[in-house]
């Protein structure tokens, strides 16, 4: 239902799917998420953390599903790595992780368009 509703909104609307309540709660829980992230790690850290994922994960496949799913995957490796390297450390927690999905984001690129071009996992 998401799928349909983030490509085609009157296709799915036609469909006879509330939409217009589909969008707001969607919106809300965006905002809630987005809200509580800012207040423990500050808003340039809430914006790495949500591009960034994203990013790394449409390098490699061409699927919203996949991408998504990849996304989640990359976010919660980049979060386990960086509060234990925060913790080993005594670094901030929200620093680790932006410099370990960074530190990812450089060395798949890299991979991706100097080593391998053909990577896509469709």
């Amino acid at each position: 239902m998401i799928l349909a509703f983030s490509y085609d909104n009157e296709f799915t609307q036609l469909q006879g799917i509330n939409t217009r309540l589909f969008s707001v709660a969607l919106m809300v829980l965006i905002a809630v998420g987005i809200v509580i992230s800012m207040r423990s790690v500050g808003i340039i850290l809430v914006i790495a953390l949500v591009s960034i994922p994203a990013y790394c994960s449409e390098i490699f496949t061409a699927s919203l599903g996949k991408m998504m799913f990849w996304a989640s995957v990359i976010s919660c490796g980049a979060m386990l790595g960086g509060i234990t390297i925060a913790y080993y450390y005594d670094l901030q927690a929200g620093a680790s992780i932006v410099m370990v999905l960074a530190l990812f984001s450089f060395v798949l690129a890299f991979y991706h368009y100097f080593l391998n071009s053909k990577m896509r996992l469709t």
